[in-house]
């Protein structure tokens, strides 16, 4: 079971001596949201695009008739509680179920046991595919473009900043490279619920004028981070936002950094494991952890 977390007050946590930012009112930071995460007819269209694309070809198509099914009869008896991961569909490969309840406690339970958010047609639904990328903080390795963007000075490190920001550039980018479930403005506000309450974090990489270049943003589950999403400029921008992340969750003392199925993370130090292995080891790590706001140790990256 994940740890119970307060989701009133974890947010409010900062490190010795950083005098936090002065916080918006509930009115204010709703107005902010709301204005970051609308979508243009232009985006939701290109959203819609990407999920029909990906589930009317040839390897998709032939499963679309049982996962239609599959979500009628859920959304029809109306299931109660979060699915089962080990029980999750084959095709489309880690389908588990729908997402009725979007609050925090509830989606950071479900991360808790093995489950990722996506979204099919602006629907969410939990996902457990059959194979995980999964790395320990110390197996992630930096690869010499990244090394050289440390070295340069040209850009700068944050952590839990611009949690908005990221979120809304990282679907962004998903979109216009026309990749499938990405997260429609309800799923966005889900993950910024996520972070108020403690729960979801982001690494911000800026460049030297304040741009925001790169980045990525996931759930903390105990002592395990799942990255939900990356994004930048360059490909070696993202994977700097995730050497950044490995580094600091090896001085906090995580275990295991979840890549979901991104299989661009192999080239990090990310291997794909099987799914019954990621269940049975995952209750290990779900207690502990650092709940409520992040910052930077500058140590770490250097």
């Amino acid at each position: 079971m994940l740890q119970n977390y307060r989701v009133r007050g974890y947010a409010s946590l900062f490190s010795d001596g950083v005098e936090p930012e002065a916080p918006a009112s509930p009115a204010q930071r709703r107005r902010q949201r709301a204005e970051t995460f609308r979508e243009s007819p232009r985006r939701r269209l290109a959203r819609v695009c990407a999920d029909l694309t990906h589930a009317l070809n040839p390897r998709a198509l032939r499963g679309l008739p049982g996962t239609f099914d599959f979500l009628l009869r859920e959304k029809g008896i109306g299931v109660a509680g979060l699915p089962e991961g080990r029980h999750a569909r084959r095709v489309p490969d880690g389908l588990a179920g729908l997402a009725g309840d979007l609050s925090p406690a509830v989606v950071a339970e479900a991360y808790g046991r093995g489950l990722f958010l996506r979204w099919m047609l602006g629907t969410a639904t939990y996902w457990a595919p059959q194979r995980r990328m999964l790395a320990g903080p110390f197996d992630v390795v930096s690869t010499p473009d990244c090394d050289a963007l440390l070295a340069g000075g040209d850009l700068r490190i944050t952590l839990d900043r611009d949690f908005d920001g990221v979120v809304n550039a990282a679907t962004h980018q998903a979109v216009k490279a026309r990749r499938p479930y990405a997260p429609a403005m309800m799923g966005m506000q889900a993950f910024a619920a996520l972070h108020d309450a403690g729960f979801a974090h982001s690494v911000e990489v800026r460049a030297r004028n304040g741009a925001l270049v790169g980045g990525l943003y996931g759930i903390a589950c105990g002592r395990v981070f799942v990255v939900q999403a990356r994004f930048g400029k360059t490909g070696a921008i993202a994977d700097l936002a995730c050497v950044a992340l490995a580094r600091h969750l090896r001085e906090w003392g995580f275990d295991l950094i979840d890549g979901c199925a991104e299989a661009a993370l192999g080239t990090l130090g990310f291997a794909p494991v099987e799914r019954a292995e990621h269940l049975s080891i995952l209750p290990q790590s779900i207690s502990g952890g650092r709940p409520g706001r992040w910052l930077v140790v500058p140590a770490v990256l250097k």
